[in-house]
């Protein structure tokens, strides 16, 4: 008997040291980073303006309004920023397995919410649809392309908007640079991206592309934020304090237009 109750007590002992533990863990997202001294930003890079890349010296250099804002972020708590290249629809897995710290440009639908958290709204949106230059008018409305072929970026909200319309087909793929050229080789009727980003392509390939006019889906989330693993509050207040502070200051603003112009640059100087 007394050797029961020994090890009935040593297993309370156990589960409150461990407990302790995880509440001591609990929310130290933010120490965390500072004592390693790097936040490690998950992009992919054919998202302009908001992730992106450049030539610089030679060198291909992350850029966008993401990288930007984060590199921001960084200098205020103290560290360095890294950012980590990969498919978008492997950053949610990346930040929930730690190899990540946040990843950007996600709406924050209710599915995304269950295996992340999701910062402040730091840019708002609506959706829009890349069409082949000369026609839009064929596409008054997004039930215009029941029948047809729309394109849309792997793992994103676009992707999900188009298998949740009826009769209409879906090509995913990972980049949305390749879409562009499925679209202008005839192999898709439209992609069907955030308004920005339709901007910044059709910007780039004027005498090949331009945005159906008439339609404009609304973003029924808002628009996109930082999404960060689950159980780290004192990080995402932080983070919201930086990001509602840097859009009533109209930093985020100042950070869209460069990185929009800069982005369609890029891509000009890329076809030449």
């Amino acid at each position: 008997m007394k050797r029961v109750i020994s090890v009935l007590i040593c297993l309370i002992l156990c589960g409150a040291l461990f407990a302790g533990c995880g509440n001591a863990e609990s929310g130290a997202g933010l120490e965390r980073i500072k004592a390693k001294g790097t936040l490690i930003l998950a992009t992919e890079s054919t998202y302009p303006p908001f992730q992106y890349l450049i030539v610089e010296d030679g060198k291909t250099i992350n850029a966008g309004l993401d990288v930007d804002l984060m590199r921001a972020f960084a200098e205020s708590i103290g560290v360095e920023l890294v950012v980590h290249e990969m498919a978008f629809d492997s950053i949610i897995p990346a930040v929930q397995a730690g190899t990540a710290d946040m990843g950007g440009s996600f709406t924050p639908t209710p599915d995304r919410a269950e295996a992340v958290d999701f910062s402040a709204i730091y840019y708002y949106s609506n959706h829009n649809v890349i069409v082949r230059k000369g026609e839009s008018d064929q596409y008054p409305t997004i039930e215009s392309f029941q029948g047809k072929r729309l394109g849309a970026q792997k793992g994103t909200v676009q992707e999900q908007m188009i298998q949740e319309m009826e009769g209409v087909d879906l090509l995913g793929l990972p980049k949305v640079t390749s879409l562009i050229q499925e679209l202008i080789n005839g192999n898709i009727d439209g992609i069907l991206a955030d308004f920005s980003v339709a901007d910044t392509y059709v910007a780039a390939y004027p005498d090949s592309v331009e945005k159906a006019a008439q339609i404009e889906i609304p973003d029924e989330s808002g628009g996109v934020a930082m999404c960060i693993n689950k159980g780290q509050e004192d990080l995402l207040a932080e983070l919201d304090k930086f990001i509602n502070d840097s859009m009533a200051s109209g930093e985020i603003d100042e950070m869209y237009d460069r990185n929009l112009n800069a982005a369609i640059d890029q891509i000009l100087e890329a076809m030449e």
